[in-house]
């Protein structure tokens, strides 16, 4: 309370000093007030400036705030990312180890069948060159004397013949080439490997079967020494051969394909357990 008194006490003395005091006081008083408010007026512009300049400044600063916050969020999602492609690039490369592992298999795969047809080939050309082979269990010396029936029956070949026949005066005589038949002993196997495939078998009933189609039943024994005088009678007529034996030669050559074809069909089988 007494300092507004003390207020209302001052403007009361001042409206009584503005009463006493006359026009030109009254002006240059105005005159002052009026440069004090100019004065004010350009300190409240200032003020406001600098004011605006502050608030530019705080704005300013908060916006690089949050500038620096989104760079420390975009950089952990760059790290993220990196790691994200680094994950993935492992991930490429254990499936590009696969693809390659893959080709390698699909070689060794195509090698080991190219292999198996390569090793079938061979088996089928033996199997065909043993079953083209032209097997005469008996033949005789007139075979190529009387056999004008065939296409490369020459008179050259003819005269070759009879040169190199011992008996000219009689027809000839029979004599027997003994060949693997039927009733041949197989060679032995070997237990072990007897079970692996079933080629040598084959090969076996192959050669029996035709050994048995082109096996003659009978043996023409032609004497001329016999047939004296007007004796024209008929040449006996002996039964067939109950034995055979087996020449050396043909039996190594037989022991020698069935090891190789033995041989074949063990390396197709370890072709085939290594690529399983």
């Amino acid at each position: 309370m007494p300092a507004e008194m003390r207020v209302l006490d001052n403007k009361y003395s001042k409206q009584n000093d503005l009463s006493k005091m006359d026009k030109s006081e009254l002006i240059q008083l105005h005159v002052t007030l009026q440069a004090r408010l100019s004065k004010l007026e350009d300190t409240n512009i200032d003020l406001r400036a600098q004011l605006l300049s502050v608030t530019e400044e705080r704005d300013a600063f908060e916006r690089e705030a949050l500038t620096g916050a989104n760079l420390k969020q975009i950089q952990e999602q760059i790290k993220q990312k990196d790691l994200k492609i680094d994950e993935m690039n492992n991930l490429i490369l254990a499936k590009e180890r696969q693809i390659i592992d893959l080709q390698e298999m699909c070689t060794e795969q195509g090698q080991v069948a190219h292999s198996k047809s390569l090793a079938i080939h061979i088996v089928n050309r033996r199997l065909q060159e043993l079953d083209a082979k032209q097997v005469n269990d008996v033949a005789t010396e007139t075979t190529d004397l009387f056999d004008i029936s065939g296409t490369n029956s020459t008179p050259e070949s003819l005269r070759r013949n009879r040169s190199r026949s011992p008996h000219r005066s009689s027809p000839g005589r029979a004599f027997p080439q003994f060949r693997i038949g039927g009733n041949s002993s197989p060679p032995p196997v070997d237990p072990a490997e007897d079970g692996c495939s079933s080629y040598t078998t084959e090969t076996q009933q192959n050669l029996d079967g035709t050994f048995k189609k082109k096996r003659k039943k009978v043996n023409f024994n032609i004497d001329i020494n016999k047939n004296d005088g007007n004796d024209f009678s008929p040449p006996q007529v002996q039964s067939p051969i109950k034995k055979q034996q087996i020449p050396s030669s043909d039996y190594e050559e037989l022991i020698t394909e069935n090891d190789h074809l033995r041989q074949i069909i063990r390396e197709m089988e370890e072709a085939l357990q290594f690529a399983n």
